[in-house]
């Protein structure tokens, strides 16, 4: 079972890689093509990455940036947390900055916005030391996050109630989308590095833990997986 993950998870990689035009296929073997090559200087998720390179071609550098971060760090942008109302006027808040074009040129919108609010003015709007703020995490992989949450979402349970006793503050919360391959860490300002710094420590054991088990899975098989996985 974890082999048939395991093939599964390298053939959609390889096939989203071959996608954005980080690799070729030559010969029956897989290659950086240019872009992959720049993609890997710039370390960043790959699909961000693919999306400042084209902006840069097309002489809009600065916008690819701004989107790119802008998409990294979606979910702490409309920030949906609290109460229902709350919630609800965090969604009316945000119907000012929707664009029929896409939910990319909302987010440059909302960058936009954020340029013509004078410093004094920005600086007064910022959250106060006991309101919750948003870090999010991420690059870590859906099998990892999967592995992290464990059945049930028990070991991410588990986690937060840890947290939560080890800082003395009932207000942290986790948030995982294994889907958009994040990490939403809640918690205030006087905690947010403390229990970032947790959450990426155990995410990064989690990491460890399978990359070692798909190295034994390697080994055992030896070359045969690579000639499945090319096949």
């Amino acid at each position: 079972m974890k082999l048939r993950s395991l093939i599964f998870s390298m053939r959609h990689v390889i096939k989203n890689l071959v996608q954005l035009g980080a690799i070729v296929l030559e010969h029956g073997i897989h290659k950086l093509a240019k872009d992959g090559r720049m993609l890997v200087k710039l370390g960043i998720e790959p699909r961000l990455g693919k999306k400042i390179l084209k902006c840069f071609e097309n002489h809009m550098g600065r916008e690819g940036l701004v989107l790119a971060a802008a998409m990294a760090n979606s979910s702490s942008i409309f920030c949906r947390v609290g109460k229902d109302e709350e919630k609800q006027k965090s969604d009316c808040l945000k119907v000012q900055f929707c664009h029929t074009g896409s939910d990319l040129f909302t987010l440059l919108s909302v960058y936009r916005k954020w340029q013509c609010i004078p410093p004094d003015k920005s600086n007064a709007q910022s959250i106060d030391r006991r309101k919750l703020q948003l870090k999010v995490l991420m690059g870590f992989g859906m099998t990892s996050l999967k592995r992290f949450c464990g059945k049930l979402n028990s070991s991410l349970k588990h986690l937060v109630s840890n947290m939560k006793d080890t800082i003395n503050d009932d207000r942290v919360r986790l948030e995982v989308s294994v889907d958009h391959n994040e990490v939403n860490v809640f918690a205030t300002s006087e905690h947010i590095t403390r229990t970032s710094e947790i959450v990426n420590s155990v995410l990064k054991h989690e990491g460890k833990w399978l990359q070692n088990e798909c190295l034994e899975v390697v080994y055992k098989l030896g070359s045969s997986l690579l000639d499945i996985l090319l096949t």
